[in-house]
Parts: structure tokens; sequence; C-alpha cells
């Protein structure tokens, strides 16, 4: 400890987990014992670096000089001391081993020693020792400690602490300066809590769009004037639309892939288009990797929503929005949700609402999403939805209100997982379709 350092008369071998030899020898330069004692230990041959306080090593130099000679080795010897004759000395002196005899230290500039009692005596004899004090706390001039590598930087150090090139200045001639100088200040001085942080969001002009994004992953942005001028969306042969809704400029969007990814981009990101044109090729956009593919995209939001998440085994995963919110501007998320099973169905979810699962059987199963607890893992599996027979699968999944169903009690149930009921002619989406088209 402390105590004991400070007041024993032996050496010290401090212990460490790295297997060095570190030993402190007690004493002062000035001592009979000290440079004696100093140099049995370095004739030893196991010490390769001394550390020194102020100007003693120059007292034991001869001594670390013959210890070098007599076992073909150089010391390092490094100091804590000031600017002075001792220490040009020890920078520029060359030891037998063709080595400075001083190899580094740590300065402290020649004013830095007595300015701190300095400023403290001067402030109270002239009557200004309270002054200089804020919550009790007295102020003095304390001046920072110089590392010092080599004697060249040594060299620098010195100019800068005794060199007429370098000059104080003090509060009187400031005051003189101001006085004589009386232009006002071209610049305001602005304090750090007044500082307000660069808002990026708030740079980006923002107005309503709606947004389509087709089969093929081509994605357009159209502003609210454009669209009500547009004729029919343009896609490419054998394209269509797979998602469209409104949203604004300043807005985020999520796309997610079938490699369990998650692409995020700002609807900023994106010029606003006219209906006649493809769009923009979002695999190439958003750099998505060799064979991936986007199978839709969310408007998160606030973040306080959740995902449905509905697989082709059956289960059904309630993730919550904010397990994609970033606090850095990530543009991709991996894992983003279960890769068991393959995914059939994603939807987004504000409140509770009736779901509608169909299966490859022609089976419809209807339920409320409150019988599915909301997870914080993105890559949660899910529970267990629709119960099918073998060789059958989940085929997809929707909101009641977007389907065609109008026997609604067949289908429903109050606890999951559930078979369903098959469905009625009248019930089918295709039937639905082929009435609208007749």
């Amino acid at each position: 400890d402390v105590e004991t350092l400070a007041t024993t008369r032996s050496q010290i071998d401090c212990a460490n987990d790295k297997g060095v030899l570190i030993t402190i020898y007690p004493g002062y330069p000035t001592g009979d014992t000290y440079v004696p004692g100093m140099s049995t230990i370095l004739q030893t041959g196991k010490y390769d670096t001394v550390l020194a306080c102020n100007a003693a090593y120059a007292k034991f130099s001869v001594a670390i000089d013959e210890v070098e000679k007599a076992t073909g080795t150089n010391i390092r010897v490094s100091a804590i001391t000031a600017i002075n004759d001792t220490t040009k000395s020890g920078f520029n002196t060359i030891d037998s081993t063709g080595n400075p005899s001083l190899d580094s230290a740590i300065l402290m500039p020649s004013v830095s020693t007595a300015s701190a009692l300095f400023a403290l005596v001067y402030n109270g004899v002239t009557g200004y020792g309270e002054q200089f004090r804020q919550d009790d706390l007295g102020y003095y001039y304390n001046s920072p400690k110089w590392v010092c590598p080599n004697a060249e930087n040594y060299a620098r150090l010195e100019k800068i602490n005794t060199s007429d090139d370098t000059w104080e200045i003090s509060i009187d001639e400031l005051k003189q300066i101001n006085k004589k100088y009386v232009t006002p200040r071209k610049s305001a001085i602005v304090y750090a809590d007044e500082i307000e942080e660069f808002d990026e969001e708030q740079q980006i002009e923002d107005y309503p769009v709606t947004l389509f994004l087709s089969k093929e992953g081509y994605f357009k942005k159209i502003t609210a004037q454009s669209l009500r001028m547009s004729g029919e969306q343009k896609y490419k042969d054998g394209d269509r639309l797979s998602i469209s809704f409104e949203s604004t400029n300043r807005g985020e969007l999520l796309f997610l892939t079938d490699r369990q990814q998650i692409y995020k981009a700002r609807v900023s990101d994106f010029d606003d288009v006219k209906a006649s044109v493809l769009g923009v090729y979002l695999p190439a956009k958003l750099q998505l990797e060799e064979g991936e593919n986007i199978i839709t995209m969310i408007d998160p939001g606030d973040y306080k929503a959740h995902l449905l998440f509905f697989f082709e085994n059956g289960k059904a995963a309630r993730v919550e929005l904010s397990a994609y919110e970033t606090k850095t501007n990530r543009k991709k998320l991996v894992n983003a949700y279960s890769d068991k099973s393959p995914l059939r169905s994603v939807l987004k979810l504000s409140g509770e609402a009736d779901l509608c699962c169909f299966s490859s059987d022609d089976r419809a199963l209807v339920f409320n999403s409150s019988l599915l607890q909301p997870k914080t893992s993105r890559s949660a599996q899910g529970v267990g939805v629709m119960a099918l027979k073998a060789r059958r699968s989940l085929d997809r999944a929707k909101l009641l209100e977007e389907t065609q169903i109008k026997n609604v009690s067949r289908y429903r149930v109050r606890s999951l997982p559930a078979a369903g009921a098959l469905l009625r002619p009248e019930d089918r989406e295709e039937q639905q379709m082929s009435l609208i088209e007749e």
C-alpha cells in the first residue's frame, strides 16, 4: 500500500501478472547508501530499464554505464524532471553503448513548480481571493506536463519554455488591446449548452406520396398531384402490383426478403416518378445479394405496431416492430424472421384485428390477433395457428376485412391451433373474382 511505500527503508519487488521483475528502491540520491545500493541491484544483470524522479538518474549514471560495459546491454533510462541543464546534458551525452544517457522524460515547464502556490498567494494579497472562486472552490494555474522521447524533441520544448520567441500576455495587456481595437466582434460566442444538434430529417422536404412495389421488385414514389394526373401504372410484361400504400417523403421503409433479411431505406432516398415509368429496380438500388428477392415492403411509422409472420408449417409469430428500430443509420438487418419454415405472408398490425388463414386444401381459419402474444425476438419461430394434415400447408394469411368471406362464423375459432373449415363456394376468392370479371 501507499503508506508502506512511503515509510519503508527496504527495496520492494512488485508482484504482477505479466512476469516482469519490478523493483522499487527507497531513498534519495544525496544519501550515502543510495548510489551503492542501486549499483548493486543493476549489477545483477536482471534489469534493462530505470525510472527515476527528478534528476536522480544523474547521480548513478556512472554506475549504469559501468554495468552496460560489463554486460554489453543498453539500460534505458527515463525520468520525471524539469527543463534544465542536467536534463539537457542527459539527452545529449552518449554512453558506452552509443545511446543517450537519458532516453526519455516527462518534463515539467519551469514555471509550473511554483505557479499554483504563487497564484493563490497573489490573489489573497491583492484582495481578490474570493473573486476567483466558484461554488467555494479556488482556481489555480497548472501547466501540463510535456512528454519528451528524445534529444531533438527536448530542444524544441526548451525553446518554447525559455526563448524570447514565446511570450506571456497579462490581463492588463488584454484590456489595453480591447480599448485600442474597439471594432465589434464579427462572430458570436456560442456556448456548448446552446449548440443544437443537426437534424438531417428536418432538412428533408415533407409531402404526401403513394408508394408502389411490383412483384419483380420495381418501386415507384408518386406525388399526389402526379397521381391524379396519371393514367394506368406501367409494369414489365408478366409483372404486376404487389403492394401499394400512402406515405410521406420523410417516412421510412422496411423491405423484407426471402433470405430472412430486412433492408431499410428512407422514402426520400427515391426520386419522384410518374406512373408511365417502370420505377427503380430495388435489388440493384438496395444492393441485394445474388438471387435474393423482395417479399414485401412495410411502413414502420413510429415502430409501435407489430409484424405478423405466417409460415408454411402453420405457425405464426407476432414480433414488435420496435425490434427493427435502430439508433444508427444501418441499412441491413439480418435474422429478421425465423428460417425454420418458408414464409407465406407478412401483415402489419397497428391494433387487434380479425385474421384469416387459408390452407393448401381449401380450408379457412378466422381468429382474433389477440390470441397471438407479442415477441421481442425477431427470429421467433411462432406458435401453431393452423392444424394441418399430412402434405398440407398454410398458403396465405390476410386481414379478414380484405377477404371475400361472408360466412365468418363458420370459420371462426376461439383457441389455437385449429383446423378451420372447408371453404364454401361463395367464400372462395377466385369465385368472387370470376363474378367481377363477368
